[in-house]
């Protein structure tokens, strides 16, 4: 996976960080604009008011944005374990058409590949579990390429479109994860408004004299809260959410019962 702004930080840490860069960019303001106050202008920090109103509304707008993107791209690496689970079932049941000879070691290393993804996914990094996922795919065709040549036909050929879908589906996971991220543009324009929202804010708490902490706490928490939600669903595998197996789960519990 390819890293991207603070993918190098646990998702605990990127909440702290957040909280603490929103405080830091208000107190950031509060400084410019109490250095820029004029006893002769107590009207400044009613007139930043449209101005922190209309960069707080944009970052707003954007944060909606991102974290509709970032829980849509989770939607699809639900919907691709499910795709997946029914592509392996598909070609778990199309073994019985083809000769036990092949057919039952094929089902063996079908039952290994989802337990693989079912019970073994903490324990591999992504590449990892890659490799391994590839090494038994290779097995499979093997036997697939035996069986077809030593009895052709239209079973065998049913057998090899649906483990040729299986194989397609794991490369669709697999670019569902590595690939289909948020675009660091992106990420990097939602934090740089977010620090101009926040340097405006304090600039209006500058000029006012009051630094408001009892207000500012508070949307510091809740912002660092939300776009921690984004970030965790952008980084599957990682942190609190994750793309439950449901259905890899019930097609193993299916192959064990009837094997």
């Amino acid at each position: 996976m390819a890293l991207q702004l603070l993918d190098f930080l646990p998702i605990e840490m990127v909440y702290l960080s957040l909280v603490l860069l929103i405080i830091l960019f208000f107190e950031i303001g509060f400084q410019i604009g109490r250095t820029a106050r004029s006893d002769n202008d107590a009207d400044a920090a009613g007139a930043l008011g449209p101005i922190v109103g209309g960069v707080l509304a944009m970052l707003a707008f954007l944060l909606a944005f991102v974290f509709s993107m970032a829980a849509n791209q989770h939607s699809v690496r639900k919907e691709n374990v499910l795709q997946e689970a029914n592509a392996i079932g598909t070609t778990y049941l199309r073994t019985d058409l083809i000769d036990a000879r092949y057919g039952d070691p094929m089902k063996t290393l079908l039952r290994e590949y989802v337990d693989l993804r079912v019970n073994h996914l903490q324990d591999y990094s992504v590449e990892e579990l890659i490799k391994a996922s590839a090494e038994l795919q290779t097995e499979l065709w093997n036997l697939m390429a035996a069986a077809d040549i030593a009895n052709p036909g239209p079973n065998s050929m049913m057998l090899t479109n649906a483990l040729n879908d299986m194989i397609d589906m794991q490369e669709v996971r697999i670019a569902g994860v590595l690939y289909d991220r948020i675009p660091e543009s992106i990420r990097l324009t939602l934090l740089l408004i977010a620090a101009l929202s926040m340097i405006t804010l304090g600039a209006q708490a500058g000029t006012s004299g009051a630094r408001r902490l009892i207000a500012v706490i508070p949307m510091a928490l809740a912002f660092g809260a939300l776009t921690t939600i984004v970030l965790d669903l952008d980084r599957p595998g990682e942190g609190f959410i994750h793309v439950e197996q449901y259905a890899m789960q019930r097609l193993l519990e299916s192959m064990q019962i009837t094997p």
